[in-house]
């Protein structure tokens, strides 16, 4: 067995930086590697030996305990948790939050051709994702792709845009840090590699990604001006910031004029009978509109039942992909396009609207996938349709309201200490019943929002424990803990507002591994500056 290890022993370093690549390659394409990489950072560092050595230098550092203490609050959270197979799988997936800390500090520094090598590979694997999302748009897999959240295959579109965000900023880093080390060819592919992931995050529609990217951009600039002397340089950039501000109020206000605007009709004006001689309904009192079109004027249900079978085999009745009667799929859909809810409106669809209804999409500027001012009234339509009905089932942002209700109910309940590790499931399904919440069982889940899940799964200490243990690392370097970890810290609790970040084995991988790679492995840590 000696003879084994001492034969392998040369070679723990190149297998750590085999198990880090991994990793970083395993996030955006491939959960099994994942698991895999964590397996052989913690096997090749318990075979390296030194084991006494290593435990002292982790717990020496004071950072890495801060960090790994968030996996000591999931065990102690046992202590008061019903649902034990529920935890169990909790603590698995969330093993990252110790092994990372305690493998990364009690490791030595990698080399900068090392620091940089890793952060190539997870640039390269973030190009490959972008590349598949490509590959599925255009239909190439053989599927239809009707809402951007499917172009990504082995993750989840919001956890995409986060690591695109990373890269976009790790890009910036490289070309600063190390200019000396690129060639001017290689500057440009790396520039052009960051605007390509730009240009990704905007067709992937991602409004949680493209915020966050928005405000981290603002803050990594904020950042580098204030290690500036140069007056007329903060000037500039506050008169930006203005101007970027006032046009982004502008943009967004004709967006919601846009959307808002209602083509007025005359009911004495309108026919009363379709081509076909059958009466049509108007309903002046349904206030819903598509596009400026009213959604209650010239429908007659018979006869469009009629023409819709006839083109499809989803029937008038039944539910299209996202879980919505078909009928009045199509009814908005054809308002969004002008058209009457009678046969021939039917007629005039092509077969690419007619799958675009079957997959649930219910106005065609949904269709056009590069247009983020269509997400933007897709949300608007969500939220009126909320503030009507009071129903927010399958309108991912509206749900929201019901996920932070529900939380902010359960927190009051158990303020202290929460409901334990394994109770959250448990605690959000009582706590609906109780409520007799409007959303359907399929869209009834947790927060969406990190602080809250933490609250209400840990209580008020655990709040506290959770937020000392993200900003310890910033404190300890007397907030200047380097432009790359900087970015990385704001885009992270940013996330943390509208997701449950830490509750999927990419998003707390994602989290756990970068927090610990740049504060452990960046031997420019104390020196590195604002590009």
């Amino acid at each position: 067995m000696n003879k084994i290890l001492g034969f392998i022993r040369p070679y723990h370093p190149q297998v750590y930086v085999a198990a880090l690549a991994m990793a970083v390659i395993g996030m955006p394409l491939s959960k099994v590697l994942i698991s895999i990489s964590m397996i052989v950072l913690l096997v090749n560092w318990l075979l390296e030996g030194g084991l006494k050595e290593k435990f002292n230098l982790f717990f020496k550092n004071k950072i890495a305990v801060a960090l790994a203490s968030l996996y000591l609050l999931h065990l102690i959270g046992l202590l008061w948790t019903t649902d034990f197979a529920y935890a169990l799988k909790d603590l698995k997936t969330k093993l990252p939050l110790l092994l990372l800390p305690l493998i990364l500090s009690s490791t030595p520094v990698l080399s900068e051709k090392k620091f940089r090598t890793v952060l190539h590979i997870f640039l390269f694997a973030l190009f490959c994702e972008t590349m598949v999302g490509v590959y599925n748009l255009y239909g190439f897999s053989g599927k239809i792709v009707t809402n951007m959240r499917e172009m990504t295959s082995h993750v989840s579109h919001i956890r995409f845009s986060l690591m695109l965000c990373l890269g976009i900023f790790s890009v910036t880093y490289l070309i600063e840090k190390w200019k000396d080390e690129y060639s001017q060819q290689q500057k440009i592919m790396m520039g052009s590699l960051a605007l390509w992931f730009m240009f990704f995050l905007f067709v992937l529609q991602s409004a949680n990604g493209l915020i966050i990217f928005f405000i981290s951009s603002l803050f990594s600039v904020f950042y580098g001006i204030l290690k500036t002397n140069n007056k007329a340089l903060k000037i500039s950039f506050f008169s930006v910031i203005i101007l970027s501000v006032v046009g982004a109020g502008v943009w967004l206000g004709s967006v919601v004029k846009d959307f808002y605007h209602v083509n007025e009709v005359n009911v004495a004006e309108l026919d009363s009978l379709t081509a076909l001689g059958n009466p049509y309904q108007h309903k002046m009192k349904d206030t819903r509109i598509e596009n400026g079109n009213r959604v209650g004027v010239y429908v007659s249900w018979e006869e469009l039942e009629q023409a819709w079978n006839k083109r499809s085999d989803l029937k008038f009745d039944e539910k299209d992909k996202n879980g919505s009667l078909v009928c009045f799929t199509l009814e908005r859909f054809l308002t969004s396009k002008g058209y009457r809810k009678d046969a021939g409106g039917v007629a005039r669809l092509s077969d690419k609207d007619i799958a675009a209804i079957q997959s649930g999409v219910a106005n065609y500027r949904y269709l056009d996938k590069l247009s983020f001012s269509d997400r933007i009234y897709e949300i608007l339509w969500e939220f009126e349709d909320y503030r009507t009905k009071g129903n927010p089932s399958g309108h991912s942002v509206m749900q929201r309201f019901e996920y932070w209700k529900a939380a902010v109910n359960i927190i009051k309940e158990n303020k202290y200490f929460g409901v334990g590790t394994g109770d959250v499931a448990l605690s959000y399904k009582e706590q609906y019943n109780k409520t007799n919440s409007p959303l359907s069982d399929n869209f009834r889940k947790r927060a969406h929002n990190q602080y809250l899940t933490i609250a209400v799964t840990f209580g008020i200490f655990g709040l506290v424990w959770f937020l000392f243990s993200l900003f310890y690392p910033l404190v300890a370097h007397h907030f200047q803990p380097g432009y790359i970890y900087f970015v990385f810290l704001i885009i992270t609790l940013l996330s943390f507002i509208s997701e449950d970040t830490l509750e999927s084995q990419a998003g707390v991988t994602f989290f756990a591994f970068f927090n610990s790679f740049f504060l452990f492995c960046n031997t420019l840590l104390k020196a590195d500056e604002h590009p």
